[in-house]
């Protein structure tokens, strides 16, 4: 055999040492036709073009007719049943030859090699076969084809046919119930799916009995109920519940699930197949009453309340009795929760009240009290006394106080200078309903005199308002000055005019800025405020360590050594602003590290309450299409304009993260107008990896699907108090860190990470990648709150790439920032997730971690 590039026949028998011998062919013996056939098997490792075959005989008595040249391949062929796909390979002269194969259309590599052996007879040794792939989500295998599966019908990614999620479980019965426990069976559904197994959710639901929150008609049973042997993913049809109260009606929802329910629910909101059943608990005796008293005068009024009634009360029995004479006793019977006794002053009685029910008596409530003395004849004189002269001096000073206004009155008309309204002072109340005379009297108690305020800087400017640094000259002290610019709108006055009559409505209060006055006789209108020198929140975190943006409006730099207390402390004072507010039945709706402004000695102060509404009921509805902060509001918000206090705490709870992320922005990579859909996943903002979990748990329970799951203001202020009460160490620098002098326990005994950068980078790639995944799962509401959102429901407070300085007023910024985000997460929203804690030359925050 001769291998060349060209058609050159070199001749075997001058140019011997250019052929290769491969095969010896001996004489055949021949047939009765005279002629014999002879194969030869053998290899060629091709390294030319062209291949020649010579032939030589050396004696042999026979003669060539024909040569027949041909080899082996083993054919292009699918697996059906592994969904893998084989190319058409050459075979190999001997033994065989391992090949790569590939999945089919539409299918994904599941597991194993997917490498098959190709015999030299160009068979494929299927029996080789340890890989296998298999179709994507929603798609079956038909023929070694990856079908669409039929409607009503879904399928996983394992490997299965498409099958149906199961109905509802079959019979269920209460096979035990006492006072404090139960236990339920069940028949399994009917229809179960194919190739599946059938597991079962339990939900435990009970009246809102005794609730101050008047539209809850079911609760939650509560974490103290016990399921045995569990609640979620159960294989059994039966369990116990155990740890109820009595004589309640307990509603329990048993939701049958197979291996396709949860896709069903996650593309397509499809929920399982549930049957419920509702079992009463059997009566136990009352609970033990709590009694409270009062003593008006000389007759003693008693009142209780039961909250586990634990059957149907029949009546209550009130016995008191006096300590210093056991005789003076009395028992009465009533259906009341009330009851009066005429008893002497000055001596201690114990008063005792029991409930029965048609089980029988409960537990009685206890409560001792003394009575107050009895005051005397002499007593009553100087009281009578005291109450003359009182009067007298009020009199006297309103008689003053009358002439007074008389002499000013006319010594101001002599001098000519009886102020007039003008025009546009008419004009700005009118546009604005605040005509009438009422509220002219109120802006009269504030306002001020424009001459007397002297303007000393800009602090920061938006696109239809500004704040300046201003001395006003009668309080010979430092104040801010917000006005509005010459293009501002009807809506902007409005807010402004709004935020001053609310904030006149407010006492004093040491965490929320104070008004000093107002200026709206003339344009353009003032709010004169406290100054506090250190600006906005979010840029001082920022400036902390060591990142220079514009966000901060303060003239004074911030500490660059800030410890966890100092965050602590931070979130304290914030919450504990937001908690006055909502006893004014003020709901903020723009609740942002931005507007928060920190004064001397730390100290934050909620501020811009333009955006601010008071509550006429429980519930305020946006009513306009105003331009609102996405990323700070929560779901309700988003998709129905309403807003409570509850809304400010689903805000509180993105705050207490850019505080606790060094003034990092929310949901980083993500579009304003996609919060809405993103939320509906049921996504919520990792946990920052140099914090602890009691924190994170905190955020979270701001950020619960549902407003009424979520804590209030004096529950937050009270979590994060002890958290600052159980503080141990403070945080000092990096180069502390670095250097291995700060590895000591902090707060509750967690441990201070060794590398702040590594935990930094690791918590922007968990956070990139969760936003990418919950990205990339579109739920049925998300065209619809897109369309809300890009009618101007986005935020122009969106802190993603402009941070609008935060004494302005921010929701004057027509800028749509969103338009230049990107759909994913991308290199610049990464890199700025890296510089959490990380800042040259700077001593910076670092919190703790497990």
């Amino acid at each position: 055999m001769h291998q060349s590039t060209t058609l050159t026949v070199p001749d075997p028998s001058r140019n011997n040492a250019t052929y290769e011998k491969i095969a010896k062919v001996t004489a055949p013996i021949l047939g009765i036709d005279m002629s014999a056939t002879v194969t030869k098997n053998f290899g060629v490792k091709v390294k030319g073009k062209y291949i020649i075959l010579a032939f030589h005989n050396q004696g042999s008595c026979s003669s060539i007719h024909f040569v027949s040249v041909s080899y082996y391949f083993c054919p292009e062929l699918t697996i059906i049943s592994d969904l893998m796909s084989l190319p058409r390979f050459t075979a190999p002269a001997i033994n065989s030859e391992t090949v790569e194969g590939s999945c089919v259309t539409n299918a994904v590599y599941y597991q194993g090699s997917l490498t098959v052996d190709c015999q030299s007879d160009g068979v494929w040794n299927i029996s080789s076969v340890k890989g296998r792939c298999v179709c994507r989500e929603d798609m079956e295998n038909r023929g070694g084809e990856c079908i669409v599966c039929p409607e009503g019908k879904y399928n996983d990614q394992n490997g299965f046919n498409c099958t149906v999620i199961p109905s509802g479980p079959q019979n269920i019965q209460a096979i035990f119930v006492n006072r404090s426990a139960l236990a339920l069976q069940w028949q399994p559904p009917t229809v179960t799916g194919d190739q599946t197994q059938v597991i079962y959710d339990l939900d435990c639901h009970r009246p809102c009995e005794g609730e101050s929150d008047n539209k809850c008609v079911y609760k939650a049973c509560g974490n103290n109920v016990i399921f045995t042997p569990r609640k979620d993913s159960l294989n059994i049809t039966h369990v116990t519940i155990e740890n109820l109260f009595p004589f309640i009606n307990y509603t329990i929802k048993i939701y049958a699930r197979n291996r396709v329910s949860d896709l069903a629910k996650r593309k397509y909101g499809i929920e399982a197949n549930l049957t419920e059943i509702t079992v009463r608990t059997n009566r136990s005796v009352p609970g033990k009453p709590e009694v409270f008293v009062e003593q008006p005068e000389t007759v003693v009024f008693v009142s209780w309340t039961l909250t586990e009634k634990n059957g149907i009360i029949e009546e209550y029995f009130v016995t008191y009795v006096r300590e210093d004479d056991l005789s003076e006793t009395q028992t009465i019977a009533t259906r009341k929760m009330e009851a009066h006794f005429e008893l002497m002053a000055g001596k201690t009685y114990e008063l005792q009240v029991f409930a029965i029910n048609d089980f029988g008596r409960g537990p009685a409530g206890v409560k001792t009290f003394t009575l107050r003395e009895e005051p005397n004849v002499t007593m009553y004189l100087k009281i009578i006394y005291g109450l003359v002269v009182l009067l007298a001096l009020c009199i006297l000073s309103f008689a003053c106080y009358i002439t007074y206004n008389r002499w000013n009155r006319r010594r101001n008309a002599n001098r000519g200078n009886i102020p007039k309204t003008t025009k546009f002072s008419v004009m700005v109340y009118e546009n604005v309903s605040m005509s009438s005379v009422a509220e002219r009297k109120k802006v009269d108690e504030f306002r001020l005199d424009r001459d007397q305020i002297t303007t000393v800087k800009v602090l920061g400017s938006g696109n239809f308002g500004q704040v300046s640094k201003a001395v006003y000259k009668p309080l010979k002290a430092e104040v801010a000055v917000k006005s509005l610019k010459d293009n501002a709108k009807k809506k902007d006055l409005q807010d402004m005019l709004t935020e001053l009559d609310l904030m006149k409505t407010m006492r004093p209060h040491p965490h929320v800025v104070k008004l000093i006055g107002c200026c709206i006789e003339k344009d353009p209108p003032l709010i004169v405020l406290e100054y506090l020198p250190y600006g906005d929140l979010l840029g001082y975190l920022r400036k902390s360590r060591g990142i220079e943006d514009t966000y901060n409006t303060g003239e004074k730099r911030p500490s660059s050594t800030l410890t966890e207390k100092d965050l602590l402390s931070f979130a304290w004072m914030i919450a504990d602003g937001m908690s006055y507010l909502s006893t004014m039945k003020i709901v903020h709706r723009d609740l942002a590290a931005r507007n928060v402004l920190v004064g001397d000695n730390k100290v934050c102060k909620i501020s811009d309450l333009g955006l601010a509404r008071g509550l006429q009921g429980d519930i305020y509805t946006r009513k306009s299409q105003a331009r609102l902060p996405a990323k700070w509001m929560p779901p309700e918000s988003l998709l129905y304009g309403k807003s409570t206090t509850m809304s400010d705490i689903w805000s509180y709870g993105i705050l207490m993260w850019e505080v606790f992320t060094i003034g990092e922005s929310p949901y980083p990579g993500v579009k304003s107008r996609e919060i809405a859909g993103l939320l509906q996943t049921g996504y919520r903002m990792p946990k920052p990896p140099h914090i602890s979990q009691e924190l994170y748990s905190i955020m979270t329970n701001c950020w619960e699907e549902q407003p009424k799951s979520r804590p209030t203001f004096p529950w937050l202020c009270s979590a994060i108090e002890r958290l600052l009460n159980d503080f141990k160490l403070e945080i000092g620098s990096v180069a502390q860190l670095q250097a291995g002098t700060m590895g000591k326990p902090g707060l509750l005994g967690l441990w201070i990470p060794e590398d702040l950068e590594q935990a930094s980078t690791s918590f922007a790639e968990e956070s990139a990648k969760a936003t990418l995944q919950k990205m990339s799962t579109r739920t049925r509401f998300e065209k619809e709150v897109k369309g809300n959102l890009e009618r101007g429901y986005s935020s122009a407070n969106d802190c993603d790439d402009d941070h609008d300085d935060d004494n302005d007023d921010d929701d004057d910024d027509d800028e749509d920032d969103d338009d230049d985000d990107d759909d994913v997460i991308t290199e610049k929203s990464v890199q700025r997730l890296l510089k959490i804690g990380v800042g040259s030359e700077k001593v910076i925050p670092l919190l703790l971690k497990r």
